[in-house]
């Protein structure tokens, strides 16, 4: 077979997975529909009243949310450091991560380590590949040095 037919054949697949992904998607809602669960789509065909139910438990949610936040309440410049410290081992133990999942083993969210982030690529002890949601970060030197003085070592 030539290049061609393999790349047909191959995009072929790809839809035909695609498709069925979708007709089993199409399934499991009309099941779930016909058993008088809740769809996901609007208009579920109870007068609006799961809208205002979602609608509710969505703003219990945010309530919830706002709690745990820090109420605009700046952090010291230790919290800063201690946290930048913290986000520069695990790149060490973990290179090639996203910013999602540096967060998910620090256990915080990734806004908060934007300010730490920035620290480390300013200070040079840190690089980063790929652009906006796929950027990874690798380590560039030990802690608390710049990639000069670690070269120099």
């Amino acid at each position: 077979m030539t290049n061609l037919q393999e790349g047909i054949q191959l995009q072929a697949g790809l839809f035909v997975d695609g498709v069925r992904v979708l007709i089993e998607q199409a399934v499991v809602e009309a099941i779930a529909n016909a058993a008088g669960a809740p769809s996901n789509r609007r208009g579920s065909g109870n007068g609006g009243q799961g809208k205002r139910r979602e609608r509710r438990q969505g703003q219990a949610s945010n309530r919830a949310r706002r709690t745990t936040r820090r109420q605009g309440r700046k952090r010291s410049s230790e919290e800063v450091a201690a946290l930048t410290t913290r986000l520069y081992e695990t790149i060490d133990s973990q290179p090639g991560q996203t910013m999602d999942m540096l967060a998910g083993a620090m256990d915080c969210e990734p806004k908060d380590l934007r300010v730490s982030i920035r620290k480390l690529l300013d200070d040079g002890r840190v690089k980063k590949a790929g652009e906006r949601m796929h950027t990874t970060y690798f380590p560039m030197g030990p802690v608390g040095t710049t990639v000069t003085e670690s070269s120099d070592q």
